[in-house]
C-alpha cells in the first residue's frame, strides 16, 4: 500500500477507463468474435490475421515460439466500436 502513496490522486482519475466490449474486442480471438454484437465483429474480423506466422528464434518447441500479431492499440479498438 505504500507503493500507492507514489502516485498523486490526479494522476489516477486523469486515466480513461476501458468498457466491457472495448475489453473484450481487445482479446477475443477470431473464432469467438461471434460474441460481439453487429457490424462491431464484423470491423474486427478485418483487423486480424486469420493465418499467423510464428517466430522460432531461440526456440525448441512450437509451445516456445511467439505469434507475429499486428500491433493494435486500445485506442484503434475505441475508434473502431464508436463508429
Amino acid at each position: 500500500m505504500r507503493d500507492i502513496k507514489k502516485y498523486e490522486k490526479s494522476e489516477m482519475e486523469e486515466r480513461e477507463s476501458i468498457e466491457a466490449k472495448e475489453q473484450l474486442a481487445y482479446v477475443l480471438p477470431n473464432e469467438s468474435l461471434y460474441l460481439m454484437l453487429g457490424e462491431e465483429k464484423r470491423l474486427l474480423k478485418e483487423m486480424y490475421p486469420l493465418e499467423t506466422e510464428y517466430e522460432y528464434a531461440y526456440s525448441r518447441y512450437f509451445w516456445e515460439a511467439y505469434p507475429k500479431l499486428p500491433e493494435i492499440t486500445i485506442e484503434e479498438i475505441k475508434e473502431l466500436l464508436k463508429k
